[in-house]
């Protein structure tokens, strides 16, 4: 396969750093293609390689299958899947997991390699899932030893920096950030295409301004009294306080009638308010009506109820141009909507976290986030799920 430079000096990073390290480099880079390279230098050295790929979802498992069958050089290579249903013989040279299915299964299956004097090398995609508390359990397998022996290498790949406070399990795990590759440095080489980020401001409907008023006054009473009761929280950054917070409300046990659980729920409703407002539909038609019938659009949405809607206010207006695609579908049916995408039967494709991460979705040169978390991780997932190139 052809290589990015990018790619290039990131293999030489990685294996500099003794064949361990975690990649961020942005949607629709080549992380999958510098992975599958990974594995072939690898293997080159050590050719008794076992291949362990972690995903955070069944759809991008099947993905990375598609990937790895291309590149499979011999039939003793095709991969093995573990996840979703399907309980492949973890012996096969390359396994696929599902995180939900690994978290109680990888880490004996490495163990057993290992105890086969067998090099691993374990890769795990959109990396940031797997340090959740229940995820984390597929590093059970390391101790000192392991981590600091010959037999184990690892690569994590991530289209988003890490800023969380759980960072140090991955690293620990994985190795430290090898390699970046931003938006800059990819629309600069052509990997992805020039794009322009516009902001959109609309109202609240006067019920929802009033409801929205209301919780945060409460909000500000419950934050008084949170920094009364809990004073080490004055001295936390503001990025870090909904986690404290919710730390206190757990070890209260979820009380709604202390002041930890009563604001993290005043906050949730208040959210809701915001990303469910009536104006964000009738301000995604208003752009929609200024946009040209060849313009191939991708809208996201925080609620599936909200999806639901847009898609169905859209084919009011625009006639039957809009598929969607949301978790609570059947496989079938998501296919189906993303195959009428990426043929140009429709045009537009209504989402909502389903498409963030990890899934190639057919060309778009429009997107609109309807609603949003506002974290920085999902800014960039969204991003790049449109301006990578073809």
């Amino acid at each position: 396969m052809q290589l990015y430079n990018w790619q290039k000096d990131c293999l030489n990073a990685w294996k500099g750093n003794d064949f361990h390290g975690i990649v961020n480099a942005v949607t629709g880079s080549g992380k999958t293609v510098l992975a599958l390279n990974a594995i072939d230098l690898l293997r080159d050295r050590f050719p008794d390689l076992r291949v362990k790929v972690v995903v955070p979802t069944v759809a991008l498992a099947q993905q990375w299958k598609s990937a790895l069958l291309r590149h499979a050089p011999t039939d003793a290579q095709r991969p093995g899947f573990f996840g979703g249903g399907v309980r492949d013989d973890p012996d096969k040279v390359v396994m696929l997991y599902v995180i939900n299915s690994a978290r109680g299964s990888l880490s004996a299956h490495i163990k057993r390699d290992f105890a086969l004097h067998r090099h691993v090398l374990l890769i795990c995609d959109e990396c940031h899932h797997d340090q959740a508390t229940q995820n984390r359990r597929i590093f059970d397998f390391l101790s000192p030893d392991i981590a600091s022996g010959r037999l184990y290498h690892s690569l994590g790949l991530s289209a988003t920096p890490f800023d969380t406070e759980d960072d140090s399990i991955l690293t620990h795990a994985l190795g430290g950030v090898i390699y970046q590759y931003g938006f800059d440095a990819a629309e600069k080489e052509g990997i992805v295409s020039p794009f322009t980020v516009c902001e959109v401001a609309a109202s609240f409907m006067p019920h929802e301004l009033e409801a929205y008023g209301e919780l945060s006054d409460r909000i500000r009473i419950l934050t008084a009294r949170l920094l009364s009761e809990h004073t080490q929280l004055r001295h936390i950054e503001s990025e870090h306080f909904l986690r404290s917070v919710s730390t206190i409300a757990q070890h209260s046990g979820m009380d709604p009638e202390e002041p930890a659980t009563a604001f993290l729920l005043a906050t949730y409703q208040r959210k809701e308010i915001s990303s469910l407002a009536q104006a964000r539909i009738r301000c995604g038609l208003a752009i929609l009506d200024r946009l040209r019938d060849t313009d191939r659009v991708l809208i996201f949405c925080e609620r599936i109820e909200q999806a639901v809607s847009m898609a169905d206010a859209i084919r009011r207006r625009f006639g039957n141009i809009c598929g969607i695609y949301h978790s609570k579908m059947t496989k079938e049916a998501r296919a189906r909507n993303l195959q009428a995408y990426r043929s140009g039967q429709t045009r537009i494709l209504v989402s909502c976290r389903s498409l963030d991460e990890g899934l190639d979705v057919p060309e778009a040169n429009i997107g609109i986030v309807l609603s949003s978390t506002g974290a920085k991780r999902q800014r960039i997932q969204r991003l790049g799920r449109i301006i990578f190139s073809f």
